[in-house]
């Protein structure tokens, strides 16, 4: 039971809804037990951690922790190359680095197509490799297919 005093007098309630409603009307002090203090953060930390694990799981294998390793040190080497002034050849417009060496010059449009579509045919491989692997991993998969399945589809309409 929580009590509230309000003018002179307690008010008992027995629910969190009534609680809320009553001190919508009744805007005065209230006071808890120490057991319902305990009750609250209790379950103030259930709901946290739950959030927490949600948003930040941990590593469900050696595979993934060495995975995210080795993206980790392959994106630092390429932010450090292009700091050297060692850029990457890739680029929408072409002969953007010019070289004396003989290479193949694609179109943008083609180059987007072949790099793009490979990427859905993944994302949507992912929902039959890992079904039902949770809401989180749902989302992450049905984001990413959706992503390239636009990429794909805005370049074929616009070579066509």
């Amino acid at each position: 039971m929580i009590s509230l005093p309000i003018c002179g007098s307690h008010l008992e309630l027995s629910s969190p809804k009534n609680v809320a409603i009553n001190l919508l009307h009744h805007p005065f002090s209230f006071s808890i037990s120490k057991k319902q203090t305990t009750t609250l953060l209790t379950h103030l930390t259930m709901v946290m951690s739950r959030l927490l694990s949600f948003i930040f799981p941990p590593p469900p294998s050696l595979v993934v922790s060495t995975m995210s390793v080795v993206s980790l040190v392959s994106l630092a080497n390429a932010g450090l190359s292009e700091i050297r002034g060692k850029h990457l050849n890739y680029s929408k417009f072409w002969n953007a680095n010019p070289s004396s060496e003989k290479q193949i010059k694609l179109s943008s449009k083609a180059g987007m197509l072949l790099l793009y579509t490979p990427a859905f045919l993944a994302g949507l491989a992912s929902f039959w490799i890992f079904p039902h692997e949770g809401l989180r991993s749902t989302l992450l998969q049905s984001a990413v297919t959706l992503h390239f399945f636009k990429r794909v589809f805005e370049v074929s309409n616009t070579i066509m």
